[in-house]
């Protein structure tokens, strides 16, 4: 492997899994599981000679992982933020049970927010299309109906 980063999601991994990749360190961030049973889960290999410049800075979420490149270690004009994350489908039974959908986009935006005030961002991960039909996602743009009352 020659990259520097690689982010890795769904590997059903559990926290007595070891991950491992000569000269790489792994970061991981699993599911709790009561069961057995393991799902989700997300892995980042950092090289080892890029560390110093990597810092890990949030896993709060098990399907979320934020970590910090230093613009000075890197010679970037800004820091980057890269959030390695998997957002569950819509109709799963762990985002209909949990509904943590709306917990992870809800902390996307709180950190979008607060990292792009310090540099980049990057979202990198299976991110699983939500579409809701139940709900506009976009204005209706309202001055097309009143350009046909002058006939426009």
């Amino acid at each position: 492997m020659t990259s520097d980063i690689v982010c890795l999601s769904e590997t059903h991994a559990s926290s007595k899994d070891i991950l491992f990749y000569n000269g790489y360190k792994c970061f991981t961030n699993c599911r709790q599981s009561k069961t057995n049973r393991v799902w989700g889960g997300l892995a980042t290999f950092n090289k080892r000679e890029i560390l110093q410049g990597v810092k890990l800075i949030d896993k709060t979420m098990s399907d979320m992982m934020w970590f910090k490149l230093d613009k000075n270690y890197f010679g970037f004009e800004k820091n980057l933020f890269i959030c390695s994350m998997y957002i569950p489908p819509s109709n799963s039974s762990y985002t209909m049970r949990t509904n943590c959908d709306k917990q992870i986009f809800e902390k996307l935006e709180q950190d979008i927010t607060k990292f792009s005030l310090e540099g980049n961002i990057a979202l990198i991960g299976d991110l699983n299309a939500h579409i809701n039909v139940s709900e506009s996602d976009y204005i209706t743009n309202e001055i097309d109906d009143s350009l046909d009352d002058f006939y426009l």
